[in-house]
C-alpha cells in the first residue's frame, strides 16, 4: 500500500509542476492564432479596399 500511495504522489505532484506550463502554451497558441486571424483579415480588408476604393464591406457586388 505504501508503494501504491508513493507513485500516486509522484503522479499527482508531476501534474502539479506540468500544469502551470502547459496552460501557458495553451493560452499563448490561443494568442498566436488571434493575432494571425486579424492580420489576415486586415490583409484582406486592404485588397479588397485596393480593388475597390467606392465600396465599404465585402457584401456588395455589382
Amino acid at each position: 500500500m505504501d508503494t501504491f500511495l508513493t507513485i500516486l504522489a509522484l503522479i499527482a505532484l508531476f501534474v502539479l509542476l506540468a500544469l502551470p506550463p502547459l496552460y501557458w502554451h495553451v493560452k499563448d497558441r490561443a494568442t498566436d492564432r488571434r493575432v494571425r486571424l486579424a492580420r489576415i483579415d486586415h490583409e484582406l480588408r486592404e485588397l479588397h479596399e485596393r480593388r475597390s476604393p467606392n465600396r465599404d464591406d465585402y457584401s456588395r457586388t455589382n
